[in-house]
């Protein structure tokens, strides 16, 4: 089955829209504590609770990260959730990985989807909502060098998650979508934009090149 990704990009940009987030970073931790039939709990109190290792609890969610991890169960014919998630593991790598859990649950992945193309429309996901088009079309727009460091500062994604954005198909989000985002986001990122404007930084790298993600932007 090929990838989705025209599907995961618009579901990342409805989220946002829907979700009560309004600042960069993203927080995929804060929306998934928001939704209905999602629990989301550390892998230290799951493992407490059940008396099980850290091996023990990946072999049993079948899950190919070690920093989040995913189950359903259906309950009174209704699907539920179990987000665990490690405390340990950098900031950065966990909200990355919440994020990509979250597109598996919004996408309504299962076992009938090849792991390939479940991983694949996720990741997509992820990079869409932490990291939004019509937030780098603004980032682009400002009157500030977009650095690396301006970049990271801003999204919270680091040059790992950019090189991997670059690779993205480009895919094409309706333009109420990308124009909701943009004025969801507008005021935060001009505080973000006062607080760079007082940083001292040497960085003079220049990121302005996206490769295919920014394809399909419509403003």
């Amino acid at each position: 089955m090929t990838p989705d990704f025209q599907k995961a990009a618009i579901k990342a940009a409805e989220i946002l829209v829907n979700s009560d987030v309004y600042k960069m970073p993203i927080s995929a931790f804060h929306i998934l504590k928001t939704l209905k039939n999602v629990q989301i709990v550390p892998f230290a109190e799951i493992a407490t609770n059940l008396n099980m290792d850290r091996d023990d609890l990946l072999d049993t969610f079948g899950s190919e990260s070690r920093a989040a991890i995913t189950s359903m169960e259906m309950v009174k014919g209704k699907k539920h959730w179990l987000v665990a998630y490690s405390q340990y593991m950098p900031t950065i790598l966990v909200q990355r990985a919440l994020a990509r859990e979250l597109g598996h649950i919004v996408l309504d992945h299962d076992v009938s989807c090849p792991v390939e193309t479940r991983m694949a429309e996720a990741y997509c996901f992820a990079h869409h909502l932490t990291t939004p088009r019509a937030v780098i079309k603004m980032l682009q727009e400002s009157e500030y060098p977009l650095t690396l460091e301006m970049f990271d500062n801003v999204t919270g994604c680091n040059l790992q998650c950019l090189e991997r954005m670059r690779k993205l198909p480009g895919v094409e989000v309706p333009a109420e979508l990308n124009r909701k985002i943009r004025e969801k986001f507008s005021t935060g990122l001009k505080d973000l934009f006062r607080y760079q404007n007082i940083l001292q930084s040497s960085d003079k790298t220049d990121i302005i090149n996206l490769g295919t993600f920014m394809d399909g932007y419509i403003e």
